[in-house]
C-alpha cells in the first residue's frame, strides 16, 4: 500500500533561499548622510563659481579707542614672525629661548657664561657654554651677533696672537712670544681676565690651583681645574703658554 504522505511531499515546490541580510538607516542617520554630503559638494562647487569673491572675515565690534586699528583676518593662516638678528651680549632669557633649539636650560646656561665673562667677543665664543656644539653653533650665527667694542682700540692686543703646534708664533708675526703670549705661570687676574672666555671665577680658579701646586708643567696640570675641560683648554692654547 502505498504512502499517501510520500507522494504528496513529492509535488511540494522546494523552500525558498533566505533573504540577504540588509543593512537598515534610521531616519535619523540618512538625514544625517545627506546633509554632510551636501555640505561637502557645496565646498567644492562654490570656489568655482565665485572664484574672485573676497575671503570671509570676521568683524570685531570697534570702539572709539580701537576704530584705528587695522582690520585682522582671523579666518588667515598665521604667518610665521620673522626672527631678527640680536645682540649677543644685549639678548635677554626670552630672546635666547625664542631662538631655534634654546630651551630654558640652554638661555640659562649661556646667561650664566655671559655673565661670568662680562661679555662675549664673538659669536664663536659660544662654543665654550656647556651643551652647545658645532651643529648648534652654525645655527646661532644665523641669529646672533656680537656689536664691536665702542671707543679707541688698544694700543696692543697681546692676548689675540695664536700659537701654533709646536708652541711658538707663526712665522711672520712681528710681535715676540715673550711680548705677545700670556704666560699662566707668571700671568695676573687681570690678565687672565683679557684672555677670551675666562672670566672672574675661572682666573680665580686658575690663580688658586697654581698657588696650590706651584706652577704649572704642562697643559694637563689645567685640567685640574674645575670647570676646564678639553674645550676651554684648547681656547687657553691658543692665547697664552706655559714656560
Amino acid at each position: 500500500m502505498a504512502d499517501p504522505f510520500q507522494h504528496g511531499s513529492q509535488n511540494l515546490p522546494p523552500d525558498p533561499a533566505p533573504e540577504p541580510h540588509r543593512f537598515h538607516f534610521e531616519k535619523v542617520e540618512i538625514l544625517l548622510l545627506s546633509s554632510l554630503m551636501l555640505l561637502i559638494v557645496i565646498g567644492n562647487i562654490l570656489p568655482r563659481l565665485f572664484p574672485d569673491k573676497p575671503a570671509y572675515r570676521l568683524q570685531v565690534a570697534r570702539t572709539e579707542s580701537t576704530k584705528n586699528l587695522p582690520t585682522v583676518n582671523w579666518l588667515a593662516t598665521p604667518v610665521p614672525e620673522t626672527i631678527r638678528p640680536r645682540d649677543l651680549n644685549q639678548a635677554s632669557r626670552g630672546d635666547l629661548i625664542a631662538l631655534p633649539g634654546i630651551g630654558p636650560s640652554m638661555a640659562e646656561s649661556i646667561l650664566a657664561f655671559r655673565e661670568e665673562k662680562g661679555s662675549f667677543s664673538s659669536v664663536e665664543e659660544l662654543d665654550l657654554v656647556p651643551g652647545v656644539g658645532e651643529s648648534k653653533l652654525k645655527m646661532l650665527k644665523k641669529y646672533l651677533f656680537v656689536d664691536p667694542p665702542s671707543g679707541p682700540a688698544p694700543a696692543s692686543t697681546p692676548n689675540t696672537v695664536p700659537i701654533n703646534s709646536a708652541g711658538g708664533v707663526p712665522a711672520g708675526s712681528n710681535s715676540s712670544p715673550a711680548d705677545s703670549i700670556i704666560d699662566l705661570n707668571t700671568a695676573t687676574l687681570d690678565q687672565l681676565l683679557t684672555l677670551p672666555g675666562v672670566g672672574q671665577v675661572y682666573a680665580q680658579r686658575i690663580l688658586q690651583h697654581r698657588q696650590r701646586i706651584g706652577r704649572f708643567k704642562s697643559w694637563n696640570d689645567l685640567l685640574a681645574v674645575p670647570g676646564i675641560g678639553a674645550k676651554r683648554l684648547e681656547n687657553l692654547r691658543r692665547y697664552a703658554t706655559i714656560r
